[in-house]
């Protein structure tokens, strides 16, 4: 899998580079609008995140974790692909900032137990073979009142259903929120918050619509959904 994630990556980032005239700064500003990101930051800017030990797992170009260090937390991002770190570690050193990228699994974190006060992970649980595994590890090193984030395609969504069907990602977990939800619930975690966007487009990011439908039931059939839970000591 290592392998294929380094070629989509790379092919990936040529494509846009060719895109955006060469201009990675650009590019990596692009990557934080997307959906998943967005719902992400909706809930860290309800969070002080001055000095907070901030684990992002699925860092890709790394321009979540860029923003979180921007807002003083001290970030560490890993990425199964060393394609992925080596353009985070890009997008770092263009911003300033001083984010950790590390290669690793999220099967398999390489930190310590309660190690980070806010772990974040966009859709990523999706293209993890053992993702019940990642989620134990998410826990286990989240501290005891710590925050954890995370977001998903959602496959109760026709177009979600069908991206998932047609993706060319190696590997893919057909979800919906039920699944990572109850799979958090049963760990003894408490769902806080539950958002969502892209109802019907995926990149639209003043969406009236996407807005009116995340205060009814009809959010939980949403492309995108998202959610922030405490880790109850």
């Amino acid at each position: 899998m290592e392998q294929a994630y380094n070629k989509l990556h790379h092919e990936n980032f040529e494509r846009r580079l060719k895109e955006f005239a060469n201009n990675e700064q650009k590019i990596f500003k692009y990557k934080l609008t997307t959906p998943w990101n967005l719902i992400a930051i909706e809930f860290l800017e309800e969070i002080d995140l001055h000095r907070k030990k901030v684990l992002e797992i699925g860092c890709g170009y790394g321009s979540l974790s860029v923003y979180m260090a921007k807002k003083y937390a001290e970030v560490v991002g890993i990425d199964l692909s060393p394609e992925a770190i080596k353009i985070s570690k890009r997008n770092a050193l263009l911003n300033n900032q001083k984010a950790v990228f590390k290669q690793a699994r999220g099967e398999k974190l390489p930190f310590k137990d309660k190690a980070f006060d806010i772990v974040v992970c966009c859709e990523t649980l999706e293209h993890t073979p053992d993702y019940q595994k990642a989620i134990d590890e998410i826990i286990r090193v989240t501290k005891d009142s710590g925050k954890i984030i995370i977001t998903t395609p959602n496959s109760l969504n026709p177009r979600g259903f069908c991206l998932r069907a047609k993706s060319n990602q190696p590997f893919e977990n057909f979800f919906n929120y039920w699944t990572v939800i109850s799979k958090f619930k049963k760990k003894g975690v408490k769902i806080i918050e539950v958002k969502s966007k892209s109802f019907l487009n995926d990149y639209d990011k003043e969406n009236f619509l996407d807005t009116m439908i995340n205060k009814t039931p009809l959010k939980y059939f949403s492309l995108r959904v998202g959610f922030i839970a405490i880790k109850n000591g």
